[in-house]
C-alpha cells in the first residue's frame, strides 16, 4: 500500500444524509443522491493534511481527487459525484487507494423491480419493489437509499454501478412532467430502465422481463449491422 500511495501523490503520510464522523471528529463523510460530500473544521482543510493525524492519508487523496478534477468544492466541503467514484473503482491508479475514503463496502444487491398498468397508459409506472442482497437472498427490511449508497438497520452498502444507474433512470422516470406521460415517452423511459437493469441483474417482473422495446437508436444499430453485412457479402 506504502508503495502504491507512492506513486499517487507526493505526500510523506498518508435528499436523505448519513454523517460519519471521524475518532477525532474532523472528517464528516455525507451521503446524498448526488454523491459523497466530505467537510471538516477549520475552513481550507484540503491543505493542511498532517493535522488530521490517523486521517492524513485521507485528506491527501481528497486533495489529489480535487486537484485532478475528480471531486468538487462545495463551499467548504468538496464534492465527490457518484459518476466519479465508479470512474475511480475503474481505474487502475486508484481501484486499491479508494478504501482509504472510508467509503461503505461494494455489494453485488439487486433490485427488484414490477410495474403497473399497461406501457401505452399515461398511468403506467415502474416500482422499486425490494433488493435482493449478495447472497441472493431478499431484503425483508426497509432499506433506505441514499444515492449508491443503501442503510439497512445499522449496515451501509456501495451498490455496484449498473443498479445505481438503474436507480437513476427510475427517478428520471418517475420526475417526467405530467405532459410527457404517454406511450412514447413509457417506452423509451422502459428502453432506458430496462438496459441498466439487465446489466445489474435485477429481478423483473413476469411483464418488464417480456416487455423489449425497440428504440431508434438500436433500429439504427441494427440498420448499420445489416449494410455491413450487405457490404461484406457483396464483395
Amino acid at each position: 500500500m506504502v508503495e502504491a500511495m507512492k506513486k499517487l501523490w507526493p505526500f510523506k503520510t498518508e435528499n436523505s444524509v448519513n454523517t460519519a464522523t471521524s475518532v477525532l471528529q474532523l472528517l464528516r463523510t455525507e451521503y446524498s443522491k448526488v454523491g459523497v460530500v466530505f467537510s471538516a473544521t477549520p475552513a481550507r482543510w484540503l491543505e493542511i493534511p498532517y493535522n488530521f493525524g490517523p486521517q492524513s492519508e485521507r485528506i491527501a487523496l481528497l486533495a489529489q481527487l480535487a486537484e485532478e478534477g475528480y471531486a468538487e468544492p462545495d463551499g467548504d466541503a468538496l464534492r465527490l459525484n457518484w459518476e466519479s467514484l465508479y470512474q475511480l473503482l475503474a481505474t487502475e491508479d486508484y481501484r486499491d487507494s479508494i478504501s482509504l475514503l472510508g467509503l461503505p463496502p461494494l455489494e453485488t444487491w439487486q433490485p427488484r423491480l414490477e410495474s403497473r398498468g399497461g406501457l401505452t397508459d399515461s398511468s403506467f409506472t415502474i416500482l422499486l419493489a425490494g433488493w435482493i442482497d449478495s447472497n441472493n437472498r431478499p431484503v425483508q427490511v426497509n432499506v433506505e437509499i441514499m444515492g449508491a449508497v443503501l442503510k439497512c438497520g445499522q449496515r451501509e452498502i456501495l451498490l455496484p454501478e449498473a443498479a445505481w444507474q438503474t436507480l437513476r433512470a427510475l427517478s428520471a422516470f418517475h420526475h417526467r412532467p405530467q405532459e410527457q406521460r404517454n406511450a412514447d415517452s413509457n417506452k423509451r423511459a422502459w428502453a432506458a430502465i430496462r438496459r441498466h437493469a439487465l446489466a445489474a441483474n435485477a429481478d423483473l417482473a413476469d411483464f418488464l422481463q417480456q416487455t423489449v422495446v425497440l428504440t431508434p437508436e438500436r433500429l439504427n444499430l441494427a440498420l448499420r449491422k445489416t449494410q455491413v453485412a450487405e457490404s461484406k457479402t457483396v464483395e
